[in-house]
C-alpha cells in the first residue's frame, strides 16, 4: 500500500477534471487514476477493449520500459513511476479478471509501458492504482493535460531541470468514411515542444525573463554545439 509522507494510506483519485476530449470510438474505454502527496504526484492511464484486439509495440529510445508486449491485448496501461510503475499493469489484469463472468474466467492480456515522471520512489503507480483506473473506464472520452500518466509529465529540461515545464497527455481523432483513427499520447521529453508555426510553446523556459528558447540554439551559444538549419523563435508567457 502506497502511503503519504505522514504514514496515512493514499487514495486513488479518478476525477477527470474539466478538459475532456470526446471521440466516436465505442470500442475504446479510457480510465485514469492518480496518487498525490503534496508536491509528489503520479498516475496511470488505461485503455480497455471489449475483446482482445491485435496490437504491436514499436519501442525506441534508451530509457524505454515495457511489459507484456503481446500480439493481442484486452487492455493497455501507461503509467508513471519509471520501472516501479510497471506494477500497475498487474492491477489492470486483476480488475479485468474480476469483471469477467465466473464461468468463463481466464487470463486477460494487458500490455504496459512507463515514463519517468518524478524523483520519488515512495509514490508510484502500484497494483491498486492500476486496478482503480481499469475500474473507472468510460467509452468515447479522454482526459487531457496533467491527468493519468500525464499527471506530472514534463518537457524541456535538457539544459537545466529548472527550465522544464509541465506537459501531459493528449488525443486526436478523425474519421474518413468508415475508417476511424484515434491517437493518444503522453509527452515526457527532454526537448521542447513546438507548434505548427515552429513556435516553441513549452519547455526550456527561463524563469527570470519568461522566454523560451530552442534547446539546440542554447547549445549553439554554449559549450556544446549542435548543427541546425534554421533558428527557432522565442516566445514569452
Amino acid at each position: 500500500m502506497i502511503r503519504a509522507a505522514d504514514g496515512s494510506p493514499l487514495a486513488a483519485r479518478t476525477e477527470w477534471g474539466d478538459r475532456v476530449f470526446t471521440f466516436d470510438f465505442p470500442e475504446i474505454s479510457v480510465g485514469i487514476a492518480e496518487y498525490e502527496d503534496g508536491e509528489v504526484a503520479t498516475g496511470c492511464t488505461v485503455f480497455k477493449f471489449p475483446r482482445a484486439l491485435p496490437t504491436v509495440a514499436d519501442v525506441r529510445g534508451g530509457a524505454a520500459a515495457t511489459i507484456g508486449s503481446w500480439p493481442w491485448a484486452n487492455a493497455i496501461c501507461f503509467a508513471g513511476g519509471s520501472l516501479l510503475g510497471l506494477e500497475a499493469v498487474g492491477g489492470v489484469i486483476a480488475q479485468l479478471h474480476k469483471e469477467q463472468q465466473p464461468s468463463v474466467r481466464r487470463a486477460r492480456l494487458v500490455s504496459g509501458a512507463i515514463i519517468w515522471d518524478g524523483w520519488s520512489a515512495s509514490v508510484y503507480p502500484d497494483h491498486a492504482l492500476g486496478r482503480a483506473a481499469a475500474a473507472a473506464t468510460r467509452p468515447g472520452m479522454f482526459p487531457l493535460g496533467g491527468r493519468g500518466v500525464g499527471r506530472t509529465a514534463g518537457c524541456g529540461g535538457v539544459i537545466e531541470r529548472s527550465r522544464a515545464e509541465r506537459s501531459g497527455q493528449g488525443a486526436a481523432f478523425i474519421q474518413v468514411g468508415p475508417v476511424k483513427v484515434a491517437v493518444f499520447c503522453v509527452v515526457n521529453a527532454l526537448g521542447a515542444v513546438f507548434d505548427r508555426e515552429d513556435m516553441i510553446v513549452a519547455g526550456n523556459r527561463d524563469e527570470a525573463s519568461g522566454t523560451r528558447r530552442d534547446p539546440a540554439q542554447t547549445w549553439l551559444h554554449g559549450p556544446r554545439r549542435v548543427n541546425r538549419r534554421a533558428p527557432r523563435w522565442e516566445t514569452q508567457r
